[in-house]
């Protein structure tokens, strides 16, 4: 984490990143980042995104917050199988 004024920045481990997870997140906007958590996980052929709570959905690949749970759990320790997004 970087300190910026009174907010603080998470730094990512790019080398944990799963390929192409980047450029997805690169490419979400301030209003993207205030509607999503960051959470995803591979989904058949996309990438599942986690709303925040009340949030509603734009895209089929968004999950409200609690479903997004159901389908994937509430574990935030369990990583995801990112190899199923390469298959």
């Amino acid at each position: 984490m970087q300190a910026e004024g009174e907010a603080l920045r998470i730094i990512p481990a790019l080398k944990r990143q799963a390929p192409g997870i980047k450029a997805e997140l690169a490419q979400w906007t301030p209003q993207d980042w205030q509607r999503r958590t960051g959470y995803l996980r591979p989904s058949d052929t996309h990438l599942a995104i986690q709303l925040r709570e009340g949030v509603p959905s734009l895209q089929a690949a968004e999950y409200s917050h609690y479903r997004y749970a159901e389908r994937f759990g509430f574990s935030w320790l369990q990583k995801p199988d990112w190899s199923a997004l390469n298959a």
